[in-house]
C-alpha cells in the first residue's frame, strides 16, 4: 500500500490501520457468511465510505482560514480511517486533517 501510494515509510502505521479497517469488513475463513465487524457490532458494516489508501482528497478551507482570492479547496492525500473520521494528509505533509464530510470529495484517482 505504501509503495503504490508513493508515501514515505513513516506512514506504515496509518497503512496498517487502514488495512485492518478494511479487513474487518470482509468475510474470513472462520466466518464465511459474516464479517468480524458484523459479529462484534451485530449490524452490517457501511462500506460506502471505503477509499483507496493514498488517493486524492480535497479539503474545504473555511472562510476565516483563507484570504480573499485563495482557493476554497486544498488537494490532499487520503491516509486512513479513525473511528468516524477520515485522515487526510496536507500536501506538504506538515499535518493531518480529521474530516467527517470528506466522503463526497474523495476521488478514486491515485495522488501524485
Amino acid at each position: 500500500m505504501l509503495v503504490q501510494s508513493k508515501l514515505l515509510a513513516s506512514f506504515w502505521k496509518l497503512a496498517v490501520s487502514a488495512y485492518v479497517h478494511v479487513w474487518n469488513r470482509l468475510p474470513t475463513a472462520l466466518l464465511p457468511h459474516s464479517t468480524p465487524y458484523t459479529e462484534w457490532y451485530k449490524k452490517k458494516p457501511d462500506v460506502s465510505n471505503l477509499h483507496i489508501f493514498g488517493c486524492a482528497a480535497y479539503v474545504f478551507i473555511q472562510k476565516d482560514k483563507r484570504k480573499l482570492l485563495q482557493p476554497h479547496m486544498e488537494k490532499c492525500i487520503f491516509v486512513g480511517f479513525f473511528s468516524f473520521f477520515f485522515l487526510i494528509l496536507a500536501p506538504k505533509g506538515q499535518f493531518i486533517y480529521w474530516c467527517m464530510l470528506a466522503v463526497r470529495s474523495l476521488s478514486t484517482k491515485q495522488a501524485k
